[in-house]
């Protein structure tokens, strides 16, 4: 027999509120379906179950607010063979408490801080505590990058264009791959490398702060299928609800995204456990010097912020320069 547990879906979450349950006792479960939708401090999370079996008694009603760990159901197991086949961080996930990326401003208008805002203080000051951070920047050439958006989107609808974001993810994404000491998860003094590259966005809320779902195996997608992730994130994000347990704890890096806020660089905070963030500034036009006179181009400023118990300058150098060197041709293998 196998307990459901409430699980800690974000920094410091010492409780949660069951909303709804989606399965009652003699149901079948699988794999990954989502069983529960459970209210945090930030949004309301749909909870997925890890285990194969049959749910045969819900301890916990629909209202009833419980501390991280109580057992919600029991469910009878079909077999050993589908615990077997758990990847490794999903196994890790089930035993130690997921971290989600969670920002925003540390008071509200009246002065006062919300429980949110607490989340948000804590999980930041354990990071500055205790993660070492170094920072480095690059100025991207974005011109080969707007060129292919423009042709990408005039073969679109209005309503589905390519923004530049979607690129600029793919990029790290492909990025990680190359250089796999950022993308992962620092826990009890190791590093466990993540099998996929789960980048976490970091999206505003309308009612003040922001949350980073992540965006699963990202390595996999196309720029065009991670625009449709990335659409599909912010509008369930900004509801309010439809974020899942696995899309809210299992971002292996971050990505913050300012193009449109004017500043030049973000240096982010990171978001323990992850071991790294991307920070993308506002774009802007630079002068240079080209043949017998001045010529213009479009940058950005991408950032890091590493973990210097993983990584250092050299590797991270070199991340900022596959980052670089993918977006010159965006949309390639």
């Amino acid at each position: 027999m196998f307990d459901f547990r409430m699980p800690s879906l974000g920094a410091d979450m010492e409780a949660g509120r069951l909303l709804e349950w989606k399965v009652k006792p003699g149901d079948r479960v699988t794999r990954g379906q989502v069983v529960a939708v459970v209210d945090t401090d930030k949004a309301a999370i749909e909870v997925e179950i890890w285990k194969t079996g049959i749910v045969r008694e819900i301890l916990i009603q629909k209202g009833e607010k419980v501390p991280v760990g109580t057992v919600l159901a029991r469910v009878e197991l079909a077999g050993e063979a589908h615990e077997e086949a758990l990847p490794e961080e999903t196994r890790l996930k089930e035993t130690r408490p997921a971290a989600a990326a969670v920002t925003g401003p540390l008071q509200g208008s009246a002065g006062t801080r919300s429980p949110i805002q607490k989340v948000i203080a804590r999980a930041m000051e354990t990071s500055k505590r205790e993660i070492p951070h170094y920072y480095l920047s690059r100025r991207v050439c974005i011109d080969p990058l707007l060129e292919w958006i423009g042709i990408e989107n005039a073969r679109r609808s209005v309503e589905d264009p390519i923004l530049p974001i979607a690129p600029l993810v793919w990029a790290v994404a492909r990025a990680c791959g190359e250089q796999p000491l950022m993308n992962g998860h620092f826990r009890e003094g190791e590093f466990l490398p993540a099998a996929t590259v789960n980048p976490a966005l970091v999206i505003s809320l309308r009612s003040g702060g922001s949350i980073a779902p992540a965006l699963l195996d990202a390595g996999s997608l196309t720029i065009p299928e991670i625009m449709v992730r990335i659409r599909d994130l912010v509008i369930r994000s900004r509801e309010g609800s439809g974020i899942r347990s696995s899309e809210f704890g299992e971002g292996t890096i971050t990505v913050t995204n300012l193009m449109d806020s004017g500043v030049d660089r973000v240096f982010g905070v990171i978001h323990p456990p992850q071991v790294a963030l991307v920070g993308i500034g506002t774009p802007f036009c630079e002068a240079f010097e080209k043949g017998s006179g001045p010529c213009f181009r479009t940058v950005v400023e991408v950032s890091l912020s590493g973990d210097h118990r993983v990584s250092d300058g050299r590797i991270g150098a070199r991340f900022l320069g596959a980052i670089d060197e993918h977006l010159q041709g965006p949309g390639k293998r």
